[in-house]
């Protein structure tokens, strides 16, 4: 299969995942930077285009996978899918629910699939959250607590309020409402202290379990990134803890307390977007479905934004 990536920030990825899928046998790049795709060439056995309608007409090219600005998400979805080629997405695969409907719409009617990078639920802390879950090793999860904070660690990359809760934010909101599957959004607190750094508090709640969930970007450079979930259950407590982006602090730890004993649970190794954007192309191939990164998959984070925007746009207007 010869697919077509478009973008080359985290398209990069993309591509690395595709030179090592041995169903595909073709990848055109496409970026308007013609000397960052030359450079690019040299790294990689690629076809490199800054011309995006060549990519669209080439009836060879089966698959599209889009790694450009989430703004031009749903264009470039809508436009691939008019040409008769599937399509991977990053999230968000649109900016509301309007644009989703949009996608779904066309995707129904050109009989194409989209699926999306829905890469937490590839992630191992979070298949290991789930499995106690479903089969209550510990009893009935009562309570889950979800933290996500970061230092300057992309460089300037502004994360006011808006852009924290849509480019940091989704792939956590994704996670829990995969996780806990009636999720409601009970209590909202920000801190918007300027367009480069914010905070937000969420209190979600569903029939059995109160969801506590935080995601700041005040944290200077050294800090880097560290995300931490505590899931108190019936019988034990299950807390990971992972710091990334420093020096030499790196570590990722998951423990298991109960009264009678501690235990820490070994995290098999991973490429939770390698995995995320293979099990996509499986997807797509055998024409499933009901899988895990589906449109009807990415709709509930999705709705989880934008009613959490809504709400700031509500009480700001006060």
């Amino acid at each position: 299969m010869k697919v077509a990536v478009l973008g080359i920030g985290f398209g990069i990825v993309h591509i690395q995942t595709f030179l090592k899928n041995p169903d595909i046998d073709d990848i055109f790049v496409f970026s308007r930077s013609e000397e960052k795709l030359k450079a690019l060439k040299e790294q990689y056995p690629i076809q490199i285009t800054t011309n995006l309608l060549s990519i669209m007409e080439n009836e060879e090219i089966k698959l599209v996978s889009i790694a450009l600005p989430h703004l031009l998400h749903k264009e470039m979805a809508i436009m691939a899918m008019q040409h008769q080629k599937d399509v991977i997405c990053e999230i968000p695969v649109g900016i509301d629910m309007n644009e989703i409907r949009e996608i779904e719409e066309v995707e129904k009617l050109t009989g194409r699939q989209v699926m999306t990078n829905l890469f937490m639920r590839y992630r191992p802390c979070y298949q290991t959250l789930l499995q106690y879950v479903n089969e209550q090793k510990l009893g009935k999860l009562l309570e889950l607590r979800l933290k996500n904070n970061s230092g300057p660690v992309w460089g300037h990359h502004p994360l006011g309020i808006h852009q924290l809760i849509v480019e940091a934010g989704l792939s956590d909101f994704d996670a829990l409402s995969w996780i806990v599957s009636d999720l409601s959004i009970e209590n909202i607190n920000i801190n918007d202290v300027s367009a480069d750094i914010s905070s937000i508090h969420v209190t979600f709640h569903s029939a059995e379990t109160a969801i506590y969930y935080s995601c700041c970007s005040m944290m200077p450079a050294n800090y880097g990134v560290q995300e931490e979930y505590e899931a108190i259950f019936e019988n034990g407590i299950l807390h990971y803890q992972e710091t990334a982006w420093t020096d030499n602090r790196n570590k990722i730890e998951l423990i298991e307390y109960r009264n009678d004993c501690i235990k820490s649970i070994d995290l098999r190794k991973d490429n939770h977007y390698e995995e995320c954007l293979n099990d996509c192309i499986q997807q797509i191939k055998f024409r499933n479905t009901e899988g895990l990164t589906n449109l009807k998959e990415a709709k509930k984070s999705l709705y989880l934004v934008e009613e959490i925007l809504y709400r700031i746009q509500k009480e700001k207007a006060k």
